[in-house]
């Protein structure tokens, strides 16, 4: 009876937990990451002598959800991008070195459609830690940084009773930047901007309720 009970209770917590997977693009926004003006030769030079700079790319992202109420919910996320990052020096030039992103965060969805309609609409704020590695950040400190992020996504059952949905997601992760290499100890602190537009997919333990008609 007692094995019983608890299997119920197991089953139970289970069908509020839902698990996804998302693809999509990653766009900075705020300018460059690095960016210090100066001078080549003791004379001052119209570009900046040292910035860096990401470039868009594709997105891979793993969630995994537990609804709370019928429209409060809390979420943990993985994403991940592999990109490229620009890099100019003294002499104007530029390099182009691999350089990826990598995001860890927890939101609360808010859900602002009917919990009994098929299709959503929600706001999540949250929070995030952000890590940019690769070649590109070799023997450069403070690479990983904690950020806020707003989410709003849209979606809906692929089906009536559908244990599946799909999720269109635009996400900011907002953040201050600032570096430590060579002899900037440390680089000008900038506030910058990392999007995230995904299209994804997502399985709940949960069988949606029957709709009154």
């Amino acid at each position: 009876m007692a094995a019983a009970l608890l299997c119920v209770r197991a089953a139970a917590g289970l069908a509020q937990f839902s698990v996804g997977t998302a693809y999509g693009g990653y766009a900075p926004l705020g300018g460059s990451l690095i960016k210090e003006l100066g001078g080549l030769n003791g004379s001052p030079v119209s570009y900046p002598v040292f910035e860096k700079w990401h470039t868009g790319a594709p997105v891979l992202s793993a969630r995994v959800s537990r609804r709370m109420t019928p429209r409060f919910s809390l979420e943990a996320k993985f994403a991940h991008s592999p990109g490229r990052v620009d890099t100019r020096d003294s002499t104007n030039t530029v390099v182009e070195r691999s350089g990826y992103i990598m995001m860890i965060s927890v939101r609360a969805p808010v859900r602002i459609t009917s919990p009994l309609s098929s299709t959503f609409f929600h706001v999540a704020p949250g929070l995030a830690m952000i890590r940019r590695g690769g070649r590109a950040w070799r023997g450069y400190a403070g690479t990983t940084r904690p950020a806020v992020l707003l989410a709003i996504g849209v979606g809906g059952l692929l089906g009536r009773r559908s244990r599946f949905s799909s999720r269109i997601e635009l996400e900011d992760y907002a953040s201050f930047v600032q570096f430590n290499y060579d002899r900037w100890q440390p680089t000008t602190r900038r506030l910058h901007h990392d999007l995230m537009l995904t299209v994804g997919v997502d399985y709940s333990f949960r069988r949606p309720p029957r709709r009154v008609r």
